[in-house]
């Protein structure tokens, strides 16, 4: 976990499911980082970021699919 909290994680979920475009790029982008992190992926798994990073890839701009797929990549 993040600190112990995966409330980070939560939070960029719910950017990506509310939040306007360019947002929703940078929550992608963060979530890709923190993935990066073989001792975080599994918040960002646990917390619900698979299907809502697969929605961006469905519905997102450009660039928030990008990032998604790049934070796919890393679980």
């Amino acid at each position: 976990m993040i600190h112990g909290d995966s409330g980070a994680v939560a939070a960029l979920i719910k950017v990506l499911e509310q939040g306007p475009d360019e947002a929703k790029t940078n929550a992608g982008f963060a979530l890709g980082i923190i993935a990066g992190s073989k001792k975080h992926v599994d918040a960002v798994v646990a917390g619900g970021a698979v299907a809502t990073l697969t929605k961006v890839l469905e519905q997102g701009s450009d660039d928030a699919k990008q990032n998604a797929a790049d934070a796919l990549g890393c679980v």
